[in-house]
């Protein structure tokens, strides 16, 4: 899930230009999702005001270093970064599309609850 801040001042008081940072979550088995502000130092939820919501799939595959990556690596932080990615979940494929509804919700300061739908394919 990413929420990406809409820029709109008069709701939210922020400059214009300056919507705040965009949060990410991932889907957990269950439906439900935590999302961490990502900046400088990443942070729990969300900023308020209104934002767009998008869902990206996730990856059928595990990522991998290409033999590019790897010749611009010590052996130590290659088999950091192989074992980091063979620890990730890979996920089956989806029976639904990206597409979400809704597609813009309004973060409140004190708690939120959204329910989403991901349509058909």
């Amino acid at each position: 899930m990413v929420f990406a801040p809409i820029d709109n001042p008069d709701v939210t008081g922020r400059k214009s230009g300056n919507p705040g940072r965009e949060a990410r979550g991932e889907v957990a088995a269950d439906g439900t999702f935590t999302l961490t502000t990502i900046g400088i130092a990443p942070k729990p939820g969300a900023v308020t005001g209104p934002h767009r919501v998008t869902f990206e799939m996730p990856s059928g595959r595990r990522p991998a270093l290409s033999a590019e990556d790897k010749s611009n690596m010590k052996p130590d932080e290659i088999k950091k970064i192989e074992a980091e990615f063979a620890s990730r979940i890979v996920h089956p494929p989806l029976p639904c599309s990206d597409k979400i509804q809704p597609e813009e919700v309004t973060v409140k300061a004190d708690g939120n609850h959204f329910e989403f739908k991901l349509l058909p394919k």
